[in-house]
């Protein structure tokens, strides 16, 4: 799942904000707190980026909106057949009445 997280763009960004700011950190002269606390909070938005992007390839990836598509659209057409019996038989009645 991780090279899926880095293959898609949103994915690269946040691999590339991540490496810019662990240069940042490591170019500056913080105190090994501070650098803790950067690091605390890239991760966070790496795992909540990475999260999001998981629950958006699972809803794309999922069979169960087509699915269920697939079935409205088979229960239309039974109800067309039905509806198309009813007419034919409406269209008869008529007929025969006149």
């Amino acid at each position: 799942m991780h090279m899926l997280l880095l293959a898609s763009p949103e994915g690269r960004g946040a691999q590339r904000q991540l490496e810019e700011q662990a240069t940042a950190a490591l170019q500056c002269t913080f105190s090994p707190s501070a650098l803790y606390s950067i690091h605390c909070c890239s991760l966070q938005e790496m795992e909540e980026r990475r999260r999001q992007l998981e629950e958006q390839g699972d809803s794309l990836s999922s069979a169960k909106p087509v699915a269920h598509l697939r079935a409205a659209v088979e229960a239309l057409r039974t109800e067309l057949g039905q509806m198309d019996v009813r007419v034919g038989v409406l269209q008869h009645l008529v007929a025969r009445t006149m």
